[in-house]
């Protein structure tokens, strides 16, 4: 497996949720952006994509995580062997397989995509650090962890997201941001951290 596997089908996944817990993500997502102190705030927002196609084509999500078409297609293929998503027949578009999803990112992900610890940096906040959270696991006494990001709209220590256009992708999508975010938990957190994102990602995971 390719790290991007992960982030597509985790993209596949953030389009099936039902709109309550979308608006609740979006809303929870800006309503982060506007306590900050970033200076592009309405370029920002206007970056969110408000309501994302559920019936969704490899351009479409090949635009929405910056990954070429030709990879999309190649990224759902191993995640198909790998049992994260499955294609009931040929005409059928591949769907996540929910139960491997959250089994492969409490018990693999940190083995698989181990996380790199930068220096400090503005980006979008990450694992505990993330609005999901709502300072429930804050820590502060350190800089939180972040993806490094032009228009993020926190400082912290930059944390390397499962890939390079992660960050951008889930700027555009607050459900994707959520995911990702939880699966950093499982990265670096503690297991108190763990225990809590476990019930969140099965949420997502319903």
């Amino acid at each position: 497996m390719k790290s991007q596997d992960l982030l597509i089908a985790l993209k596949l996944v953030a389009l099936q949720v039902d709109q309550d817990m979308r608006q609740r993500a979006v809303d929870q997502r800006i309503s982060q952006l506007q306590q900050s102190d970033l200076s592009k705030l309405d370029g920002a927002i206007q970056e969110i994509d408000l309501e994302p196609l559920s019936e969704w084509t490899y351009r479409s999500i090949s635009a929405a995580t910056q990954i070429s078409a030709s990879e999309v297609n190649s990224a759902i293929q191993r995640a198909i062997k790998s049992n994260l998503l499955v294609k009931p027949d040929e005409r059928a578009r591949p769907r996540p397989l929910k139960r491997s999803l959250l089994e492969f990112i409490e018990h693999g992900v940190r083995y698989v995509y181990p996380a790199e610890r930068g220096e400090p940096t503005r980006g979008i906040p990450t694992a505990f650090a993330a609005p999901l959270f709502d300072d429930t696991l804050a820590s502060q006494d350190e800089l939180p962890p972040v993806w490094k990001y032009a228009s993020g709209s926190s400082l912290g220590y930059a944390l390397s997201p499962i890939y390079k256009s992660a960050p951008l992708a889930a700027a555009k999508d607050p459900i994707l941001y959520e995911l990702l975010v939880l699966v950093d938990v499982f990265r670096v957190g503690r297991q108190r951290e763990k225990s809590l994102a476990h019930r969140l990602l099965k949420e997502r995971l319903a």
